[in-house]
């Protein structure tokens, strides 16, 4: 992922790994699905790989993760899945500190926390959630 703050872009490439989401601040979410197969089942000649682009606006989150994060399982075999992965970055609300209130965790702490309360037993695979969010400076008024 490339995130350009001058012209408010996340690039981004994935190689047949689970979507990476990105919750844009005015409260939407959008997966960055796979661009191309998976590493190593084709031949050179055969692999083509692109980039994509989209709008990465300030107070947008995108939140990458391990597929120990969506393997994460019940005694029973149900999987936390994408799906979990994407209803948590889904139900996050940006933070209105207006009222004195406590802030919202981190998108990031919200899915590991949510992903340790699903899991019954030990920690099976590694769990690596990384969180980038678009909070440029305040820009100073000229007096």
């Amino acid at each position: 992922m490339r995130i350009d703050t001058q012209t408010n872009t996340l690039t981004h490439a994935n190689a047949g790994h689970p979507p990476a989401f990105v919750r844009h601040a005015r409260g939407t979410t959008q997966p960055l699905a796979a661009t191309t197969m998976v590493l190593g089942v084709a031949s050179d000649a055969e692999f083509n790989s692109t980039d994509l682009t989209s709008p990465f606006e300030p107070g947008d989150t995108v939140i990458g993760y391990t597929d120990g994060v969506f393997e994460t399982r019940k005694h029973s075999g149900a999987q936390f899945g994408i799906g979990g992965v994407e209803s948590v970055v889904a139900a996050h609300r940006a933070d209105d500190n207006s009222s004195g209130a406590i802030p919202t965790l981190p998108i990031c702490e919200q899915l590991l926390r949510a992903v340790d309360a699903f899991r019954e037993g030990p920690v099976r695979d590694d769990v690596l959630i990384v969180q980038a969010t678009f909070n440029p400076p305040a820009r100073a008024i000229a007096p």
